[in-house]
């Protein structure tokens, strides 16, 4: 994915479904802010999985050449129903990411 984003480019992401567990079955699969870092900062290699479904922080390396940084993560004031938790107050979120350095 790093690869179609030009160099001075920005991903955004919808981040969703936060509050799904990431080891129950999707679609959609559950994932948290750990996921979206560890396979943003580097694409294309493989992410450590602990049972629970989250990222192995003992397995993470470095950012990889083409590593996207989150520069910015925000609550939405309002969001699609389905982002949404019982009192309707957004739990999804919104990233911005980019590279913070050429190739």
């Amino acid at each position: 994915m790093s690869q179609l984003l030009a160099e001075d480019g920005r991903l955004v992401c919808l981040e969703w479904p936060l509050p799904k567990a990431p080891n129950e079955q999707g679609p959609p699969w559950g994932l948290t802010p750990e996921i979206y870092e560890a396979l943003l900062s580097r694409p294309g290699d493989e992410v450590a999985y602990l049972p629970d479904g989250n990222v192995d922080p003992a397995e993470r390396g470095p950012p990889g050449p083409r590593a996207l940084a989150r520069l910015l993560r925000v609550k939405p004031s309002r969001t699609h129903q389905t982002g949404t938790d019982e009192q309707g107050e957004a739990h999804d979120r919104l990233s911005v990411w980019g590279r913070l350095e050429g190739p």
